[in-house]
């Protein structure tokens, strides 16, 4: 099957063994650009096109495809050109009055509208705590929707977005077009990935956080909710710079992609990663990189007992909608071929970050028809089959098969969206047909083991192994 992608088609890979091995392939591809990338004086830590993010549209799934035999067209690079003019630049709001006190751990995480109080302090669903559980630890966020409260607690800062002026956006274009003369064109892969980098908030997160920690935060120092985004590579790069001693957690809130590309260890990753399960430290330590040592699983923070857990009977949105996806005509025909009166209801559940797209609102509107229209297929009755669909690529997947779900996966694009046995090797996963896959969990609570409520981030970093390791760290960078 192919997908057409402007004025070329790429191949999709359909059979199961052909997937595994195209993502092997892709890792160690990705494995290669990146080495190449720092031997040429690349900064491989906040250029876009190093990200390798199959799941992210842009820059960085422009360099993936070019692994696949999709060339990275100069009309692509001009739209990386325009995008890097029109980036916002960023600003501090934090608590009125003298600044708040430093503190020995600076937790760094994401926030939106919905999780202020109106005291100025936020429930964090990433750590599952509240800023208000320990007033001595630090929080730098950066909100996701430029919403600022009326009132800051005084260990919350936040790093907000802002539009530049017409005057601001012309002297940015001048910037991206100093680099792309200097690098002698849009050919030359430097100037592209120092465009990229343009408009990172790394350097005013990497301030703030630096003003907020103690000087004696040897134990514990800086916790980042990590996505293996490029600015918080940029970060602790520049943390490290200027504190080289200073401890960097991150904690992988969700899970892996399906495709792990962006998770290659590279400079600017943190010293230590949690991880949620001991699959996904396995998938990271065999296949990603990351040194022996550097990743620790745990019960997890984000997903904890007798919190929500998905439920079936949903059908899950992916964050990205591609303008070629064929959803409503992959579920009609999935519908088509269902007995009456064979499956339990379903609902359409849209990405918690995608409630103000309107391609997502759009394509719910449309599921929801298109569920009404084959009514007959659904049934209360306890012999109806009970399961969950998902749409591309996303981790509320993997959370339904940890939580016992049945799971049919709808695919555009499998080498991309679909976990094989390759990488989760506790994971079996069955072709039912062409764009269709089900899987097996084979060990319960593999990569999403969940946590205690109430427990406070001070004593997971105090954890026995992570304490060790922190400590033989500490002990190589001081006899250095």
């Amino acid at each position: 099957m192919t997908i057409a992608h402007g004025e070329r088609h790429v191949v999709l890979t359909r059979r199961l063994p052909d997937i595994e091995s195209e993502q092997l392939r892709l890792i160690e591809e990705g494995r290669l650009y990146l080495e190449s990338c720092s031997s040429n004086g690349v900064d491989v830590a906040e250029s876009e096109l190093c990200r390798l993010a199959a799941w992210a549209p842009g820059p960085s799934r422009n360099v993936l495809d070019s692994f696949r035999g999709r060339p990275f067209s100069l009309k692509r690079k001009l739209l990386c050109l325009l995008e890097a003019a029109l980036k916002p630049t960023y600003r501090l709001v934090s608590a009125d009055g003298p600044a708040g006190s430093t503190s020995d751990l600076v937790v760094v995480s994401w926030v939106s509208r919905k999780d202020f109080a109106d005291d100025g302090f936020h429930d964090d669903r990433y750590f599952g705590v509240s800023s208000r559980d320990d007033l001595s630890v630090n929080w730098v966020l950066l909100s996701v929707d430029g919403f600022v409260p009326a009132r800051v607690a005084e260990n919350v800062r936040i790093v907000v977005s802002k539009r530049r002026s017409v005057l601001a956006r012309l002297r940015q274009l001048g910037r991206v077009l100093t680099i792309v003369a200097a690098s002698r064109g849009l050919e030359r892969d430097h100037g592209m990935h120092a465009m990229s980098a343009l408009g990172s908030p790394s350097r005013i997160m990497a301030r703030t956080i630096e003003s907020s920690l103690a000087s004696d935060a040897a134990e514990f120092g800086v916790l980042i909710a990590y996505e293996a985004q490029c600015y918080q590579h940029g970060i602790v790069q520049r943390l490290k710079s200027k504190l080289p001693s200073v401890q960097v957690t991150g904690y992988l809130h969700s899970a892996l992609p399906a495709l792990p590309t962006d998770f290659l260890h590279r400079d600017g990753a943190p010293d230590v990663l949690l991880v949620n399960g001991s699959g996904q430290a396995h998938i990271l330590l065999k296949h990603l990189g990351w040194p022996a040592g550097s990743v620790v699983a745990i019960e997890a923070l984000r997903y904890q007992e007798g919190s929500l857990v998905p439920e079936a009977g949903e059908i899950f949105l992916p964050y990205t909608l591609t303008p070629d996806n064929n959803w409503l005509a992959v579920l009609s025909a999935y519908l088509e071929a269902q007995r009456p009166a064979s499956l339990a209801p379903l609902v359409v559940r849209n990405h918690p970050d995608m409630f103000d797209s309107p391609e997502h609102l759009r394509l719910t509107r449309e599921l929801d028809s298109l569920l009404v229209r084959y009514s007959n297929r659904f049934s209360d009755g306890h012999a109806a089959r009970h399961l969950s669909i998902l749409f591309g690529a996303s981790a509320a997947g993997l959370e339904c098969v940890e939580a016992g779900i049945e799971l049919v996966q709808f695919s555009n694009d499998p080498v991309t969206e679909v976990r094989t046995h390759c990488l989760w090797d506790e994971l079996q996963v069955r072709s039912v047909v062409d764009d269709a896959f089900e899987y097996d969990l084979l060990r319960p609570n593999a990569y999403i083991r969940r946590g205690q409520a109430g427990r406070k981030l001070r004593d997971v970093l105090v954890d026995s192994e992570l304490r060790a390791l922190t400590a033989a760290r500490r002990e190589i960078r001081e006899s250095a």
